[in-house]
């Protein structure tokens, strides 16, 4: 019998709730709920490591993609360390 491995190596993460992303989600979802958000994009990690994408709401324009762009750095600067 062989043990799961996630592909860096390491041992494959159990599916759990995690504390920190539901205070995130619900602090969006009350902003939502007061007309400060109006739209989002999305770039769930899934527990298995793998990712989606999906989008609600009003979304598009250029503040978007810039903000976006800033996005994309910060995940290859995390994911270079």
């Amino acid at each position: 019998m062989s043990n799961v491995v996630s592909l860096d190596g390491g041992p494959a993460p159990e599916m759990q709730p995690n504390p920190e992303l539901i205070e995130y989600l619900e602090d969006m979802l009350e902003m939502a709920r007061g007309g400060e958000i109006i739209g989002v994009a999305a770039l769930p990690l899934h527990w298995d490591r793998t990712a989606s994408f999906s989008a609600g709401g009003v979304i598009g324009g250029y503040a978007q993609l810039g903000a976006l762009a800033i996005l994309q750095q910060h995940l290859v600067t995390l994911n270079a360390d």
